[in-house]
């Protein structure tokens, strides 16, 4: 690896990792991996449907969270609804949230049972996870579904089945771009924006982005400009191991933000104390 490669992708990150070690997150629960099998069992909550699809019906929930068994859809629900991975304090009730990666729905589901009052936007490119977002979500008034992938201009745009179940998927203008198991073309489709989430739905402040889109935050925040300002926290997952320059267009555009943390894979961004840090 060159000097300039290695100042390029990796000083950046190692500048981070520096701040994460000083600064720390404070969180209600610590978590852990889940290193078991994903397979939901040994609970009076659950029923299996047809197609090997489990409902789940919470006391804390007004409505049933639907997920298909022996798939990542086991651990993303434990992630979030047993080990509370969103359970942070704001300094003020949000109004709108952006769930871009949306995957079944699961923590737009969690954001709507914690801020009841908040409008939240769930982004998803992937048919067979959309179709079990909207089934997911149709009883939430304040959820809305958007079939699409998160870019940094409307078009139509590959998607590429990069083989980790359902939860890897990737989208991408230029196949020589991304790592070669990740060009197993699966279908095309339409792109939206912040900008144009933020327009269509007249927001005038984005207080929590959640963002895990699996390599296209380098095209998202190369185009940040304008949207950025107006977005009190960031929740982000990195995938520079996927696609090359996602780190360098994550922290080239996020000096806005006064406070930095880091909890399991997620970046955490906030400005003037949105979230609580330590």
């Amino acid at each position: 690896m060159t000097v300039k490669r290695f100042i390029k992708y990796f000083i950046p990150y190692g500048i981070f990792m520096l701040k994460r070690n000083i600064i720390g997150f404070k969180r209600t629960k610590r978590i852990k991996r889940d290193t078991k099998t994903n397979y939901l069992h040994d609970t009076t909550i659950t029923t299996t449907m047809s197609n090997n699809i489990v409902q789940i019906c919470r006391a804390d929930y007004d409505h049933p969270i639907y997920l298909r068994n022996y798939t990542m859809d086991i651990w993303i629900y434990r992630e979030i609804f047993e080990k509370n991975e969103y359970d942070f304090s704001v300094n003020k009730e949000p109004k709108y949230i952006i769930d871009a990666g949306a995957n079944i729905g699961m923590a737009s589901i969690y954001f709507a049972n914690k801020y009841k009052k908040a409008k939240i936007i769930a982004i998803e490119p992937e048919e067979e996870n959309y179709k079990l977002l909207k089934l997911n979500t149709e009883k939430y008034t304040n959820i809305t579904a958007k079939n699409a992938a998160l870019w940094n201009i409307s078009r139509e745009i590959a998607l590429f089945d990069v083989g980790i179940e359902n939860i890897g998927f990737m989208v991408g203008t230029n196949v020589s771009s991304l790592k070669p198991s990740t060009k197993n073309f699966k279908q095309l489709i339409k792109t939206t924006t912040i900008d144009e989430i933020i327009h269509d739905f007249n927001i005038d402040f984005i207080d929590i982005l959640k963002i895990d889109i699996e390599g296209a935050e380098k095209e998202v925040f190369e185009s940040s400009k304008e949207w950025i300002s107006k977005t009190r926290c960031i929740i982000a997952e990195l995938h520079e191991r996927k696609k090359r320059g996602c780190n360098k267009a994550f922290y080239k555009n996020i000096k806005s933000f006064d406070q930095v943390g880091m909890y399991g894979e997620d970046v955490y961004l906030s400005k003037e104390n949105y979230i609580e840090m330590i």
